[in-house]
């Protein structure tokens, strides 16, 4: 006994199937390269802002020893006050950190490839 339309619906339920975990694969994989993106330009932020921090630290505890020695030592008084004219004349330091721009990226998007560059 064979039941023809048994096995149609069979066959479109699994070709729907198939259809679908293609789909569901391309937006799992397209949510996974966003993931990827997304962590790698953190971790890339949070090195910058480390490496600054680091600056930071090490020109704060050059100032708290020159602090110090100035403490120590009233005439150097007068040498910072010669050093400071100097240091007013010469151009500020520019800075080699860039500013940072937020973008809200929706992983619904098709055309997510182009917002993550």
């Amino acid at each position: 006994m064979i039941n023809f339309p048994n096995e149609t619906v069979e066959n479109d339920i699994k070709e729907f199937n198939d259809e679908t975990s293609v789909k569901l694969q391309k937006k799992l994989d397209q949510q996974t390269n966003l993931i990827r993106h997304i962590t790698e330009e953190a971790k890339n932020m949070m090195n910058r802002k480390s490496e600054k921090l680091k600056e930071l630290i090490e020109y704060i505890q050059t100032l708290h020893d020159f602090i110090a020695k100035l403490g120590n030592n009233p005439d150097l008084v007068s040498k910072l006050e010669h050093n400071l004219n100097t240091v007013n004349s010469t151009p500020a330091h520019k800075s080699v950190y860039i500013d940072v721009e937020e973008r809200v990226i929706d992983p619904n998007d098709p055309n997510i490839a182009k917002q993550m560059t």
